[in-house]
């Protein structure tokens, strides 16, 4: 049984019917430049307000005789050492004050918040991107919680660290203070375009991320729509782009298995919903890749993964190897059928969440809605 197999940038090949490629080179490549320049304005009219506030508060302070430090003391944010007590605790309040109160229904009692964080080894975190500023907060809320939970067990200093990847548009254009925040936040920068994609560039940052995460040194959140996400009518499976096989690939190669945990998120009204899926693994086996199934519901997920499942006989525990037609994939040949596999979890998982949230104050209502407002000061 075949795995439905997930093409390249497929949905965008089928907006060309009438226009050429170059065509969509360029108005992307003008569009960014755009995004660019309102990215630049916006910012530059936060930090001037910032400026203004942070220097009423120094002058407050001068004339009431207090000598409170600087809000924001960048020497002690650039002296910050990845995987210290102080790291973490900066990257939980920084992730904190970016929910800004945002109230969530997650299925904690699933206890799979727990058991990631009872193990030391690193995940990778797949997220839906359907509302673009609603998701870095509810990104943020699940890092929030994630290292709440490692400062709780006492390992805020042994812990895989947040690494996230971002559009690198967004980090450049930031001001000098807010690029350093960014990257002690765990911040990385990518070319996310579509069409004119600097492959270098990428590749020297994936390779690093490739190491850590073979080194169990960091937990990768990922949204693999990427840019796709613009296209909103667009199912699923025409959005979700396979660089994150690529990263799974290479990982295989370098340690036992790579950990995968799909994050649906979902919304209504103000309140948002996360649906932490049942964790997929990857391993290789030779020239070919096995996996287990993941987060599985035979209403959201495709009928030929379901098949497959149903079919195909478990070895080594709950694994099975992808095979197209009966045949094993060769590992070189297995990007595409690993985001198919990514991608089907990450759709029933978005629909999971979805449901969730409209059971909210039903008696199906399972789940708690929670809202992070504490700051930690590591005591």
């Amino acid at each position: 049984m075949k795995i439905n197999k997930i093409g390249h940038r497929a949905s965008y090949l089928n907006f060309k019917a009438s226009m050429p490629e170059n065509f969509y080179k360029y108005t992307e490549k003008k569009t960014i430049q755009l995004e660019q320049k309102g990215r630049i304005l916006t910012n530059k009219l936060s930090d001037f307000l910032i400026n203004i506030s942070l220097k009423y508060t120094t002058l407050k302070n001068k004339l009431l005789n207090k000598n409170l430090p600087d809000p924001i003391d960048i020497n002690l944010i650039q002296n910050l050492k990845e995987g210290s007590l102080a790291h973490t605790l900066f990257g939980y309040n920084i992730s904190r004050l970016l929910t800004k109160g945002k109230e969530v229904e997650i299925n904690i009692e699933n206890n799979e918040l727990q058991n990631i964080t009872d193990s030391n080894e690193s995940c990778i975190f797949i997220m839906n991107h359907d509302k673009q500023k609603e998701d870095a907060k509810m990104l943020n809320f699940f890092n929030a919680l994630l290292l709440r939970e490692y400062l709780y067990k006492d390992k805020g200093e042994n812990h895989p660290i947040s690494k996230i990847i971002l559009n690198k548009d967004i980090i450049e254009t930031a001001g000098e203070k807010k690029q350093l925040m960014a990257e002690k936040w765990g911040a990385v920068g990518v070319d996310a375009a579509i069409h004119c994609t600097n492959h270098i560039y990428n590749g020297k940052v994936t390779s690093k991320l490739v190491n850590e995460l073979a080194e169990d040194k960091i937990n990768l959140f990922i949204f693999p729509e990427g840019r796709m996400c613009a296209f909103s009518t667009l199912e699923p499976q025409y959005k979700f782009q396979p660089g994150v096989a690529d990263i799974i690939k290479a990982v295989v190669k370098k340690k036992n298995r790579v950990k995968v945990v799909p994050l649906g998120f979902a919304y209504k009204n103000k309140v948002g919903s996360i649906h932490i899926g049942e964790p997929l693994y990857f391993k290789k086996e030779g020239n070919n890749v096995l996996f287990t199934p993941g987060t599985i519901d035979k209403r959201f997920t495709d009928p030929k993964l379901v098949e497959f499942l149903d079919t195909t006989p478990a070895i080594n525990e709950e694994y099975r190897i992808i095979t197209d037609n009966n045949t094993p994939v060769d590992i070189k040949k297995s990007r595409e059928y690993i985001a198919g596999i990514l991608c089907e979890n990450l759709t029933a998982c978005k629909k999971l969440a979805a449901e969730s949230i409209e059971n909210v104050g039903t008696e199906k209502d399972v789940d708690t809605v929670y809202s992070i407002e504490e700051k930690w000061d590591g005591n």
